[in-house]
């Protein structure tokens, strides 16, 4: 897997990687490891992701996400790893609507140029 920047990078990354049937597609580790540990690889990332996109500092994923608005196309529920609970599920959806609302408004205060 490639070195994302930050959390929410790597979180969108990773749902990218989930096909709608809910595997995870990504060649070069099943070519390499074999389907089963890059499927456990994959979703343990993505699990690991969430969390610490959870357990982080609002103020530091503002700063992470500036004015990435097209980050925020994708509705919440689309990006949380296979067997989400529920109240991570809307922690996390709490998060990401906040984080979409401050980019939304900082990209409509400083348009691109």
């Amino acid at each position: 897997m490639r070195t994302l920047p930050g959390v929410l990078d790597r979180l969108t990354y990773l749902a990218g990687l989930r096909q709608p049937a809910g595997r995870y597609e990504h060649w070069g580790i099943a070519r390499a490891y074999g389907e089963q540990a890059a499927q456990s690889a994959l979703e343990e990332a993505h699990v690991r992701t969430m969390n610490a996109i959870l357990r982080s500092p609002m103020a530091r994923l503002y700063d992470e996400a500036g004015a990435q608005v097209g980050m925020f196309d994708r509705p919440a529920a689309e990006l949380l790893p296979p067997a989400t609970d529920a109240l991570r599920a809307a922690h996390f959806s709490l998060v990401w609507d906040a984080l979409a609302s401050v980019a939304r408004r900082r990209a409509s205060r400083h348009p691109a140029a």
